[in-house]
């Protein structure tokens, strides 16, 4: 006949994931990481909706104010052109410039409209001298023009060529 034998288990010393949870240590251990866990979601929740709302409001505003900046410059005027002063101021209106003593003068430069004669100062953000350009007009034809020269140079005569048209002055530092 076969004999039976009970062994008995040691209790406590298994060493399964689910006896080990059951001990008050680990499950202490276990609560403090979650907690730490849900801190940190919240932490970076926080900081995620105040950083969204920081963009948002940026986005609302101009976005372009401290970027470069494109300036659109007037068309060529050419001694024997047909211009009117007109169209001249136009063609400057266009480009950013205002009539001088208009309200809100630009930066970028003014004009000012006599008979025959238009005169432009550029602005502060001009990269122009600060002398005024002029184009004088007599019966709807250009006949005499100065350019506008980046600062600090100034238009010189090249010493050839008629006084009166800006194709014989070259730009040069003073």
């Amino acid at each position: 006949m076969p004999v039976k034998v009970k062994v008995a288990a040691p209790r406590g010393k298994s060493k399964s994931l689910i006896n080990r949870l059951g001990h008050p240590v680990v499950r202490a251990l276990v609560a403090a990481v979650l907690i730490i866990c849900l801190a940190c979601f919240g932490v970076f929740a926080y900081f995620y909706v105040k950083y969204q709302k920081i963009v948002d409001e940026r986005i609302r505003k101009p976005i372009f104010n401290n970027a470069a900046k494109i300036y659109a410059a007037p068309d060529v005027v050419r001694v024997g052109d047909h211009w009117t002063t007109g169209e001249i101021a136009n063609s400057l209106r266009h480009a950013g410039y205002t009539e001088s003593g208009e309200q809100g003068a630009s930066k970028i430069g003014t004009y000012v409209l006599t008979a025959g004669l238009v005169s432009v100062r550029p602005g502060a953000e001009s990269f122009h001298t600060a002398d005024n350009s002029s184009i004088h007009i007599t019966d709807g034809k250009v006949d005499r023009t100065r350019p506008l020269c980046p600062y600090p140079q100034v238009a010189k005569y090249k010493g050839t060529g008629s006084i009166d048209d800006a194709a014989n002055f070259a730009c040069r530092e003073p």
